[in-house]
């Protein structure tokens, strides 16, 4: 039974994954090892020596799809962070590899060098959803994002949920994307960890505790310091406490703990 490595990868980007065909084995001379490892049972082997057969070069996009199993017959045998590879029984057994490119990647590469003559229709839909306005994010938004997503993924945060207002009810369904924070946990983003907000408040205290008390030891004595920096953790850590309550837990999933 062919060996799927989908519960064993590990998410590296935000977007979904398309698969571009960069080699196509189907002659008896190269079949001969690959049909040796598939029999065996040996898949990891099979795509090591399946991606030698990768030149390197320029994807096409006219053979750039959505699903690797893109062939009426193909069986998707392994696939790893960077390539998967399928085999059709068809006309003798053929091999196809696929190098893995990421969506937003192939979206600035169409923006940078335009649309080739000959796409995929995978790809025209691509570069149809680049094309369409994109809706405005709220500053409020933003700044939600960031306290419950953290600086660094609050951005494309907000623009997964504008694009998962934008997906079909079957979509949603089909794929078990219920609720937004569904479809950003299959994109590699996840709420931030309480204990970080808190961390980074005490750290915020340390830093300015330090500064203060070097000007008030000298105007209001160790008294005055200690009681400025008593003062201060208690205003950062009660407004941590608010922000954590106003932009993370009133939108966390609420479980019913009777019928647990």
């Amino acid at each position: 039974m062919p060996l799927t490595m989908f519960n064993q990868l590990k998410p590296i980007m935000r977007y979904f994954f398309y698969y571009a065909s960069v080699a196509y084995i189907q002659d008896t001379y190269n079949k001969r090892f690959l049909d040796k490892f598939r029999s065996e049972g040996d898949y990891r082997k099979l795509l090591l020596l399946a991606e030698t057969y990768d030149s390197y070069g320029a994807i096409d996009l006219k053979y750039t799809y959505k699903s690797a199993t893109h062939n009426n017959g193909d069986t998707l045998l392994i696939e790893d962070d960077h390539y998967a590879l399928t085999y059709n029984s068809s006309n003798g057994g053929t091999y196809e590899l696929f190098r893995k490119e990421t969506g937003i990647g192939l979206r600035n590469y169409i923006a940078q060098n335009g649309l080739p003559s000959e796409v995929s229709k995978d790809i025209e839909e691509l570069a149809k959803s680049h094309s369409e306005p994109t809706p405005k994010i709220k500053a409020k938004e933003i700044v939600s994002a960031i306290f419950k997503y953290g600086l660094l993924s609050a951005y494309e945060a907000c623009e997964l949920k504008e694009e998962y207002k934008t997906l079909s009810d079957k979509k949603k369904k089909y794929k078990g994307w219920t609720t937004e924070e569904k479809y950003l946990s299959d994109n590699c983003i996840t709420p931030i960890a309480y204990g970080m907000i808190v961390c980074g408040a005490l750290c915020a205290i340390c830093f300015l505790a330090c500064i203060g008390s070097i000007f008030l030891i000298s105007a209001c004595g160790w008294g005055g310091a200690v009681g400025y920096a008593a003062l201060l953790f208690i205003v950062l850590y009660v407004a941590s406490i608010y922000f954590y309550q106003r932009f993370y837990w009133y939108e966390m999933p609420k479980y019913n703990i009777e019928n647990r």
